[in-house]
Formats: C-alpha cells, sequence, structure tokens
C-alpha cells in the first residue's frame, strides 16, 4: 500500500516559479497550502490556483509567523522567499531582511511544529566566481562579489546552523539559469521575445557569458524528488542543473530563429556586461542525480519552443 503524499507548506510563492510549483504540486495530487503575508497584499498572485489552501499571517516578523506557524503542521515547507530578485532592490538592508533574517524567524517559528524536510531555494549565485570552465560542484568556495550571491550564500550557511540547533531537517537546492513561461517581464528572455516579436532591436551585452539554462518543468520534477526522496543528506546542498554549458548569444539566436526574426536586431555589445556577472556558471548536478534519479529532460531548443508557444495562446 503506498504511503499517503506528504502535505506541503509553500512560502514566498507568489513569484514565477512558487505559482507554477504550487499549481504542479496540486495537479500531482499533493495537498499544498500557501502562507500569504497579508501587508503585502499576496492573495491577488495566487487566487487563480485552484485547490490550494491558503494561511495568512500579518506580517513577516517573527511573532507573527511563530503565532500563525506554531498552530499548524506540515510535512515539508519550501521556502522560495528571497529579498533582492530584482537588480534594482538589492539594497543591503533589502538583502538581509529578505534572506537571512526571515529564513531565521521561519525556522525558529515552525520549531514547535517541525516539519520532517525544510527546503530553502538556493542559487547559482551563492558560488565563487571562476574563469576555469568547469561544471561548479557543490564544494566550489561560496566566496563571492556580487551582494545577492553573497546573501544567499550566507542564508545557507545560517540556516544550516540554526537549523541544526532546532532539530530541523534541512537541505537547499540550488537552482541555476531558471527560465520558462510565465517569467517575470523585466528578465531577458520576455524582453527578447517583446521587441522581436515587434520587429525592434534590442541592446544587449557581449553574449559571451556561459550559463546553465533550466526549464522550468524540470525545477518542478526537481522539487518533486526531493520531497519523495527519504535519503537526502540533511544540512546539505544541491545543485539543480543541467551541466550543458549555452551563451548567452546562443540563447538569444535560438529566440531570434524562433520567432523568425532578423538576427541582426540583436546589438551585442551594445551595452556593457556587468561587473559583478560571472563569465561561466555551469553546474555539476552528478550528487542530486545519483541521490534521486532525477535528470534535466528539456534542451534549450525545446525549452524556447514552449515559451514561444505559449506566448500564441
Amino acid at each position: 500500500m503506498n504511503s499517503p503524499l506528504p502535505n506541503l507548506l509553500i512560502i514566498g510563492a507568489t513569484g514565477f516559479i512558487g505559482k507554477a510549483l504550487m499549481a504542479f504540486f496540486i495537479r500531482e495530487g499533493f495537498s499544498v497550502t500557501c502562507l500569504l503575508i497579508s501587508s503585502r497584499q499576496q492573495k491577488s498572485h495566487v487566487a487563480l490556483i485552484e485547490g490550494l489552501k491558503l494561511l495568512e499571517t500579518p506580517t513577516g516578523d517573527l511573532n507573527d509567523l511563530t503565532e500563525t506557524l506554531a498552530k499548524t503542521s506540515f510535512d515539508v515547507i519550501i521556502n522560495l522567499a528571497a529579498g533582492g530578485v530584482r537588480p534594482g532592490e538589492r539594497t543591503a538592508k533589502n538583502l538581509v531582511e529578505g534572506n537571512i533574517e526571515f529564513l531565521l524567524d521561519t525556522l525558529s517559528a515552525v520549531s514547535e511544529n517541525p516539519p520532517r524536510l525544510f527546503i530553502q531555494t538556493g542559487s547559482w549565485f551563492e558560488y565563487q566566481q571562476t574563469t576555469e570552465q568547469k561544471p561548479i560542484n557543490e564544494q566550489t568556495a561560496l566566496l563571492t562579489r556580487s551582494l545577492y550571491g553573497s546573501a544567499k550564500a550566507a542564508s545557507f550557511l545560517m540556516g544550516v546552523a540554526s537549523a541544526y540547533a532546532l532539530s530541523i531537517p534541512f537541505i537547499t537546492l540550488r537552482l541555476f539559469q531558471v527560465y520558462g513561461p510565465g517569467e517575470p517581464s523585466h528578465r531577458l528572455i520576455p524582453t527578447l521575445q517583446k521587441a522581436l516579436t515587434n520587429n525592434e532591436p534590442i541592446a544587449l551585452s557581449s553574449g559571451t557569458q556561459i550559463r546553465d539554462f533550466l526549464f522550468l518543468s524540470d525545477i518542478l520534477e526537481a522539487f518533486k524528488a526531493a520531497i519523495l526522496t527519504p535519503n537526502m543528506t540533511k544540512h546539505s546542498a544541491y545543485n539543480i542543473c543541467t551541466g550543458w554549458p549555452i551563451t548567452v548569444r546562443e540563447m538569444c539566436e535560438t529566440i531570434a530563429d524562433q520567432l523568425d526574426a532578423p538576427e541582426d536586431l540583436l546589438r551585442f555589445g551594445a551595452i556593457p556586461d556587468r561587473s559583478d556577472e560571472a563569465e561561466w556558471a555551469v553546474g555539476d548536478n552528478d550528487l542530486f542525480c545519483q541521490m534521486t534519479n532525477w535528470h534535466p529532460k528539456v534542451k534549450l531548443s525545446e525549452g524556447i519552443n514552449k515559451i514561444v508557444n505559449a506566448k500564441k495562446q
């Protein structure tokens, strides 16, 4: 007889990945609850997700979180909350409050009724930038010259220490370059798609940066694999990536090709590369694949095709 699926609490789920994750787990038959912070007026972001349960807390402060979460119990908690996701919001205050303080307060708030697994959502930005073009594994140093990456790395280190002290099983899934239908309009692929669809030129950086582009559906399956794998090593981090090196230029040209747009609309080099941007960010997923038997499936051309077709519908 199969065991019942674990019930999930998803925190910080009003964004691109979060909304897709909640809808996916509901389709898969999980009981899914979303934690909403009333003061941030988040309910409208998830109102259309059928079958989703809502749990509201007045603010994200420790006292309110404790009062709300101490009364409930969940098998698995997924934290997607992060400060400074948009580059323009990356002040030191936002980064510390949204990444480190909120995570520590959440762990403290659930310590009376701890989950069997707490999943923190990390990022490839946590890793030290390198000029060596070899896959980044979980042993790579977390030193970083990016403020956002530093805040995410610090939240991992502080989260591990706090979870260990509170006896909460804790893992981090470090996501690489996620893309897919529903991306926010300010990100590169939607910006490209809009400009090229309107036959407008778009100013780009050099395009020589090498990335690990991971399609949204593969991300969703990775979270599911982590939840359903009983032997995940606790207080550890796992790379969620493809290991396939692709230049930003190649990605842009793939979009232009699938939109039948002239490639001369792509103005590479028109704007400078960002000073804190890594030239190489390709991951090694061996640890997670061996642990869970998860493997990425969607190649770049297929993923871009799915995005283009989703926009037409």
